[in-house]
């Protein structure tokens, strides 16, 4: 009796331990940061994309890891407008909007080169990071808000200018 309770111990703990390291290793592509940035969930995009009238491409990555990714499609004054925000667990925010519509350029801030070629429109405060690039007839803007984070709490996904580039550059390629 005490072999047969001792064997399905030793066979409890096996299943176990393989159960969480099958766990495991089915998260580890969502968090841990690759070269090019973290892979994030792709369906609500889709849905997203399958709504609008115009077509675009997304990265596979993201400079932030994503928890969630909410979209907005809808029409403002005539001007289609689809909205897809890409949430972290800190609270991170990357949104990528993309209209289709005419605008004006953005005259008071820095420009930046995209492509190598086509000048796009960066703003950068201590709350957000925006970059617009208008490639007629559509317009893209790609905006990164960083969580509220305690004052002296390390800033744990460094986005710079580069990134949003890089944003700009997959989705319009």
């Amino acid at each position: 009796m005490m072999k047969k309770i001792i064997g399905l111990l030793i066979i409890s703990t096996v299943m176990i331990l393989s159960g969480c390291n099958e766990d495991a290793a089915s998260t580890d592509g969502d968090e841990t940061p690759e070269v090019d940035g973290y892979r994030y969930p792709t369906e609500e995009v889709e849905k997203a994309f399958a709504e609008a009238s115009f077509t675009a491409t997304l990265p596979e990555r993201l400079p932030i890891p994503v928890a969630y990714v909410v979209y907005d499609h809808y029409f403002l004054d005539g001007v289609e407008i689809l909205d897809l925000s890409f949430y972290s667990d800190q609270n991170d925010l990357l949104t990528i909007q993309i209209k289709d519509g005419e605008t004006t350029a953005c005259a008071t801030l820095e420009t930046v080169q995209v492509n190598g070629v086509q000048e796009a429109c960066f703003y950068q405060s201590d709350f957000v990071q925006q970059l617009v690039v208008i490639d007629q007839p559509l317009i893209y803007q790609i905006e990164y808000r960083k969580g509220m984070r305690e004052d002296d709490a390390e800033e744990l996904y460094p986005i710079e200018q580069r990134h949003l580039v890089e944003i700009s550059e997959a989705i319009r390629s």
